[in-house]
């Protein structure tokens, strides 16, 4: 019987990280190709395909952090820099 108990809890254990991994992933994975769409999107604001007022008003919470968080600024930079010519 100890084996099938074993068995049992090895299980759950899983099915309990599966659960974990189900919420986590996106909660991470969300913001972050909201904050990585902001390259492409410039780039299609550049070419005239999306207007001003759509970017800014869009990526408006991500230019706050940018002002507010010095090193989530410079990495947003950098990162725009691939995008934007």
């Amino acid at each position: 019987m100890g084996g099938m108990d074993e068995e049992r809890e090895a299980i759950r254990s899983s099915t309990a990280v599966a659960r974990v991994w189900l919420i986590l992933a996106p909660l991470v994975a969300v913001p972050l190709v909201y904050v990585l769409s902001m390259g492409p999107a410039l780039m299609l604001n550049n070419r005239g395909v999306i207007s001003d007022a759509t970017i800014s008003w869009t990526y408006a919470p991500i230019d706050w952090l940018s002002d507010h968080f010095g090193l989530f600024g410079r990495l947003l930079q950098w990162y725009l820099s691939f995008w934007i010519t």
